[in-house]
């Protein structure tokens, strides 16, 4: 591994703009949690807005499936195509998979990538074309999405950029930071009637709310949505998220742009929900620790030791 470094690949999915995130939240780093605002006063949701919240925390008591579609995503190479994927994820005890498909970029099809969400861990397997290959042996990579410093301070947006293709983000906002929502037209989303709402998510009263087993990571999340400037037409600290709501008063589908994720406009449409979900960690010799391939976790291995068990 001498001389690996992340910065010495080409790296056009997963990880194709965190060095681009990096330069552009540098100056956030480590002085985030300064823009989560946890001591203001909390609003009062609109009747509209306690109905939202009540059907996100409903959806977040089980496991559900899920499809997703990404426009205008940046985080997933260069192709302008849309990124499909679809998943299964249990969300009491946040684990969950990803399977993208990433978009036809120069005319090649760079093929489907995983990622695995294991509670505060996740697991990825970067298979876009031009993609260095990982060290020998090697065919996944692992981060941990809070309390690793060569990751938070290499790729500041890293949990975000992850966590906006897991539902539960956008699901526990809403769940904790609703404060209004405006009723819209009745659609059929997987045949069925729901009712579609445009909601208001104030995010540092989502942070406040947070509590679970994904506790860290969705707050590291959130607080770099704060960090970052606000989107066109937004309020400070606050996001807009549709939320399509089924007979049975849980959430169908979700439509929204999380701010600093370059994951585009997120639509997620849930379902099957209910369903086990079997999800397990690679075998230890297919990982290498992202860690590992930062400037900071080369220079640790440098001084003798080798952070990624191989």
């Amino acid at each position: 591994m001498d001389g690996f470094k992340l910065t010495d690949c080409n790296w056009p999915s997963w990880l194709a703009l965190l060095g681009a995130a990096a330069a552009a939240l540098a100056t956030v780093g480590c002085g985030q949690a300064a823009h989560t605002r946890t001591g203001a006063a909390l609003a009062a949701p609109t009747a509209g807005a306690a109905l939202v919240g009540r059907a996100a925390r409903l959806t977040l008591a089980a496991p559900a499936g899920v499809e997703l579609t990404l426009q205008g995503a940046s985080a997933f190479g260069g192709s302008r195509a849309p990124v499909l994927g679809s998943g299964e994820f249990d969300f009491p005890t946040a684990r969950g998979v990803d399977r993208i498909d990433l978009g036809e970029s120069a005319g090649q099809e760079p093929g489907n990538e995983q990622a695995l969400f294991l509670s505060g861990e996740v697991y990825l397997q970067p298979k876009g074309l031009g993609t260095t290959v990982l060290p020998p042996g090697k065919e996944w990579m692992s981060a941990g999405l809070t309390g690793s410093e060569a990751v938070d301070t290499n790729f500041p947006a890293f949990t975000l950029q992850v966590e906006s293709v897991d539902p539960q983000l956008a699901l526990s906002e809403l769940a904790g930071g609703t404060v209004a929502a405006i009723a819209l037209a009745s659609e059929l989303v997987g045949g069925l009637p729901a009712r579609r709402y445009r909601a208001t998510v104030d995010l540092a009263q989502a942070l406040s709310a947070l509590s679970g087993p994904d506790l860290g990571a969705l707050a590291q999340a959130i607080q770099t949505e704060l960090a970052s400037p606000a989107p066109a037409g937004g309020g400070a600290g606050q996001v807009a998220i549709e939320v399509w709501i089924g007979a049975g008063g849980r959430v169908v589908q979700l439509r929204g742009s999380p701010p600093g994720s370059g994951a585009g406009t997120a639509t997620m449409t849930l379902c099957c929900y209910g369903t086990p979900v079997q999800v397990s960690a690679p075998a230890p010799g297919r990982v290498v620790d992202i860690a590992s391939l930062t400037p900071s976790g080369e220079r640790e291995n440098n001084g003798g030791g080798d952070s990624d068990g191989g």
